[in-house]
C-alpha cells in the first residue's frame, strides 16, 4: 500500500474541482509536520522545499498546495475519521523496514557513490537485510543475462533505435 493509501478512506470535503487529491494533501501535511512545520504556512513552504522528495511518493502536477488549501481542508475533515486513518497509517509505517544501501564504485580515478532506498515488511537485522538485497540483485542479474545473451534482447533494441 502507498504511504498515503489509508487516507483515501477519508470523506472528501471539497467540491469536485479540486486540484490536489485528498490523500496526497493529508500525506504532505503529515510529512511536513513531522519535519517540524508548526503552522499551515510552514507546511506549504516546507513542502515546496521538500517537493523533490515528495514526488518520489506522489505526483505533484499542480505543485504544493497553499496554506489556504490546507486550512480549508483540515477545518472540514471529520476529526474522528481522521484519527482512525492516522492511527492506521502510523501502524502501517511502524510495521515496515526502511533501509539505505550505499555503494561505492571505483573506475580508475573516478569514484561514484550510489544510494538505493528500500522499503520492506521483512523484520530483520542489517546482515540479513543485505543478504536479501544481494539475493535480489543476483536474480535480477541472471534475468538480464538471459534477456541479453539467451534472447538477444540487446540486438533487438539496436535494430529498433535506428
Amino acid at each position: 500500500m502507498a504511504p498515503f493509501g489509508v487516507f483515501s478512506e477519508l470523506t472528501e470535503v471539497r467540491a469536485d474541482n479540486h486540484r490536489h487529491p485528498l490523500p496526497h494533501l493529508v500525506f504532505i501535511a503529515i510529512c511536513m509536520i513531522i519535519c517540524g512545520a508548526e503552522d499551515w504556512n510552514m507546511v506549504s513552504e516546507l513542502g515546496k522545499k521538500k517537493k523533490t522528495w515528495l514526488k518520489r511518493y506522489i505526483p505533484l502536477p499542480h505543485g504544493i498546495p497553499s496554506q489556504h488549501t490546507f486550512i480549508r481542508v483540515f477545518e472540514r475533515l471529520d476529526p474522528k475519521e481522521f484519527r482512525k486513518c492516522f492511527i492506521k497509517w502510523a501502524q502501517l509505517i511502524a510495521e515496515r523496514t526502511d533501509a539505505v544501501v550505499e555503494s561505492e564504485r571505483h573506475e580508475g580515478e573516478k569514484v561514484s557513490l550510489e544510494r538505493r532506498y528500500f522499503i520492506s515488511s521483512l523484520k530483520t537485522d542489517a546482515k540479513e537485510f543485505m543478504s536479501s538485497v544481494r539475493s535480489h540483485w543476483s536474480v535480477e542479474n541472471s534475468l538480464n543475462w538471459v534477456l541479453d545473451i539467451g534472447l538477444r534482447e540487446d540486438r533487438r533494441l539496436q535494430r529498433y533505435e535506428g
